[in-house]
């Protein structure tokens, strides 16, 4: 038996534009996410994706079972940090040797370096994802 997964990525029923409820806010304000208008039949814009995931026979020759369902990809990422983040980041890092002598690993930093790392670090993330995707960070 194998498994294949799909993603046609086209629309199975008609919506027209709308508010989603969930509010991103950012430097610039808030907003509701858009839930952009949907035609069935064709290609679905993002947020919206039907997944399929079918078990075939060894020969994959029959369809033995299938399962779909539709899933919301997200149009912003909000990047949350560890409330003690930055006095983890002012903290020094030691070897542990069993014998001397210890040696320092990472320094530490100033309260101004740590900030300043997190305003980077939040840069750095967007690397990772589409250019048509919001980043908002923020300390959980």
């Amino acid at each position: 038996q194998s498994l294949s997964f799909s993603w046609d990525g086209i629309a199975q029923a008609s919506l027209s534009l709308a508010d989603h409820p969930d509010v991103f806010t950012g430097t610039n304000g808030w907003f509701h996410r858009a839930m952009p208008e949907m035609r069935s039949g064709d290609p679905v814009p993002p947020p919206f994706y039907t997944i399929a995931v079918r078990l075939w026979n060894a020969g994959r020759i029959e369809l033995l079972n299938e399962y779909t369902e539709t899933v919301f990809v997200p149009q912003v990422v909000k990047v949350y940090w560890h409330p003690q983040v930055e006095t983890r980041l002012r903290a020094s890092i030691q070897s542990i040797t069993n014998f001397p002598p210890v040696e320092t690993i990472y320094g530490g930093c100033t309260a101004l370096q740590a900030s300043a790392t997190l305003e980077t670090l939040a840069v750095k993330v967007a690397a990772f994802f589409p250019t048509s995707v919001n980043i908002s960070s923020s300390t959980a």
